[in-house]
Formats: C-alpha cells, structure tokens, sequence
C-alpha cells in the first residue's frame, strides 16, 4: 500500500489506534463480492482496507464532505488502484440538501451543526447533504453488506437517512458514538430494526465514547 503524509493523514498510516479493532471487525465480516458504504471515510485508512476485502467483484461507497479529506482520499484510492471505490463528496444525513459544516482542529474532527452566532466564515463551510438511501437508489444497488459511521455526533441523522436501506438488506453497522445523547438515539434506532448490540472497543478519550456494532 502507498500512503502520503501532509495535515489531513498526520502518522495514521503507522499509528492506527483504536483502528486495528475496528479493521479485526470488518475482516470478520466482510467478505469478497460485498458492498460496503463507508460514512465519514476521511482520507482512507478503512477505505483501502474495504476496498481490499471486498475485491474487485465487490464495491466499496465512501462519503466525506471535508473536500482536503477527499482530495487525500482520492489519491490514496489512485495510487493503490483501488477501482472498486465510488466516491461521494457529501455528508450522509437524514435529508437530500445543504448544511453547515464546523471545521475541528483536526480532519478527524469536523461535523455537521447549527449555525452559532459566535462562529466565524473560517470555523465552518456549507456542504452537500445526502440521504444513504438516496445513493443506494440512484446506483442501483440491490445489496449492503457493512456501513461504518464515523461523523462525531450525527449518527442518528445518518440512519435515518439510511432506513429503508437499513430495513431492507439488514446490513452489519459499525458506528463510533461521541455523545451520550447520540449514544442513546442511535440505541433506540438500532433496536427499534431488531438489531443486537455489540461493543467492539471503548476509549478513556472523553470526546470519543464506545463503537458499537449491532449485528
């Protein structure tokens, strides 16, 4: 594999962190000729490894609004040939349109919100919004096998937006939480679709809460 390094990747190339269990869990359960949809792909590190499993007979959806993400994206996918990777350059929610976008202090950490009248032009940007569901239907795809969401503190949006998806091909969620309100909205959900509840790593980081996977 071939990585860069600038300000959007930093080390993650070497230093994955908590990654490694999130990736134990997705050799597990992918396998080739799936279809992946990667929410919040950032500049790759689960993308390549998606596009891997699932091989060239399989397909890999990876949304990132953050366009220095998606530039970084985009050349990782290029320059490890990773063809079986479409690209959509929106944040996955619960409604087709437009939002504001708070810039973090790190690619990582960027998200959906309200706009704040204390905010300046350079803390935010406004970004497409698109429903899960509104991609699968428009390509066509007739099944879903994994979605990993990552979007620090929209989880719910993201399945609301992805319900009839989620309802109809009961695809394996891997979902970071980061708010103990979105700890309980993405419970609720979750096991409002019959779905278990499986915690797959927990980190003493108080921004960051458990990763849950229902299976």
């Amino acid at each position: 594999m071939r990585y860069k390094v600038d300000d959007i990747t930093g080390l993650a190339a070497w230093y994955s962190g908590n990654e490694r269990e999130h990736q134990k869990v997705f050799k597990k359960l992918i396998e080739t000729g799936d279809t992946v949809v990667n929410v919040g792909a950032n500049w790759g590190v689960h993308t390549l490894f998606f596009s891997k499993l699932v091989g060239l007979s399989g397909s890999v959806i990876a949304f990132e609004p953050l366009p220095e993400a998606m530039r970084d994206l985009r050349w990782h996918l290029s320059a490890n040939n990773c063809s079986n990777v479409r690209t959509i350059e929106s944040a996955a929610s619960d409604e087709d349109g437009e939002a504001f976008f708070t810039i973090g202090e790190s690619a990582y950490t960027g998200a959906l919100a309200e706009v704040r009248p204390s905010w300046s032009q350079e803390d935010r940007l406004r970004v497409r919004t698109t429903r899960l569901d509104t991609v699968v239907e428009s390509l066509n795809i007739n099944r879903v096998k994994l979605i990993k969401i990552d979007v620090e503190g929209s989880e719910s949006k993201v399945l609301l937006g992805a319900r009839k998806t989620i309802e109809r091909y009961r695809p394996h969620l891997v979902i970071d939480l980061h708010t103990p309100d979105q700890d309980i909205s993405v419970a609720g959900l979750t096991t409002s679709w019959e779905l278990r509840l499986v915690p797959v790593t927990w980190t003493s980081d108080s921004s960051h809460g458990p990763r849950l996977a229902p299976f």
